[in-house]
């Protein structure tokens, strides 16, 4: 048994000079191109959250202050004038230029769908109050 522990000691070898040195300089060097890579992620992700959150506050002040503009016309010009545009009434280049802006505009376009849609529910009103008197006769 005495033998046996013979070899085993005689297994291990001295390492060469140096190599300790270099194995503990690359992991140092690992490990900061690591923390480097998670600090540069999230400055990417402060400053995107930074940039939307810009964007967003800028929407939100241009929609309090200041007019949004899509197709040369004002979203408050649009939501004064869709009655208008609704039945017509409008000349060809002002309508042109609330149809783009529709295209253009979420806001404005939901709320010339909700204007149609009421359009379609008083229609339906009359219609169905004029039925009955229609059937009568």
């Amino acid at each position: 048994m005495h033998q046996q522990e013979d070899t085993n000691t005689n297994d291990w070898q001295a390492c060469p000079p140096g190599t300790l040195t270099s194995l503990s300089t690359r992991l140092v060097r690992s490990r900061r191109r690591e923390n480097i890579f998670k600090v540069a992620m999230l400055a990417a992700v402060v400053v995107v959250a930074i940039g939307a959150g810009r964007t967003f506050l800028r929407s939100n002040e241009a929609g309090q202050n200041q007019p949004m503009m899509y197709a040369g016309i004002s979203c408050d010009d649009v939501r004064s004038q869709l009655p208008q545009w609704k039945t017509g009434k409008l000349d060809a280049p002002t309508s042109a230029r609330i149809e783009a802006h529709l295209k253009l505009c979420g806001s404005c376009a939901n709320l010339a769908k909700e204007l149609q849609a009421e359009r379609h529910r008083s229609t339906d009103a009359i219609v169905a109050a004029i039925t009955p008197n229609l059937q009568n006769r």
